[in-house]
């Protein structure tokens, strides 16, 4: 974005390293979100939930999410996105019909030490994309690096994470 480089941007009291701070997290969970990454990918076995649905409710347990969850992936072996309605998210919460509940989900990796490269250009460029209109003032520059993150960056980042699994 035309600044110096900033070290970390936790310890930084410029512009720059503010900008990059606020945005970071959003950046890396959205990207995160975007799909699976197997750098982000956990399994567990959830906790029952010390408030349980009541008897009109149509599930009969819930259970407490984990504080990383970002994104459901599979609930007991079976992919989440084929079941509708047999599974409800409402905020930290899952509800379900059984007494015992394993989840694959993404998770909040805030280590890009553990990232695939493509996963940390991915992160990168959508963090430029959401501070540039800040640091620059330019609202064709983030639609633009944007534009590259959407159609050419996250792809190929995807493609190469994906050849990873069976």
């Amino acid at each position: 974005l035309g600044s110096a480089t900033i070290a970390d941007i936790d310890a930084g009291d410029t512009k720059e390293a503010r900008t990059m701070a606020l945005h970071s997290p959003q950046a890396r969970k959205e990207v995160l979100r975007s799909r699976r990454w197997t750098c982000a990918t956990k399994r567990e076995d959830l906790v029952l939930s010390s408030t349980q649905p009541d008897a009109l409710d149509p599930f009969t347990y819930a259970y407490d999410l984990p504080d990383d969850f970002i994104r459901l992936l599979e609930v007991n072996n079976a992919d989440a996105s084929q079941f509708e309605g047999s599974f409800l998210l409402e905020g930290a919460t899952l509800l379900h019909n059984e007494d015992a509940v394993r989840i694959r989900y993404t998770w909040d990796n805030d280590d890009p030490t553990t990232w695939d490269a493509l996963l940390v250009d991915a992160v990168s460029l959508l963090l430029a994309a959401k501070a540039a209109r800040n640091l620059t003032g330019s609202d064709t520059l983030e639609t633009t690096i944007r534009q590259q993150y959407e159609r050419l960056t996250l792809p190929k980042a995807a493609t190469a994470d994906g050849q990873q699994e069976n």
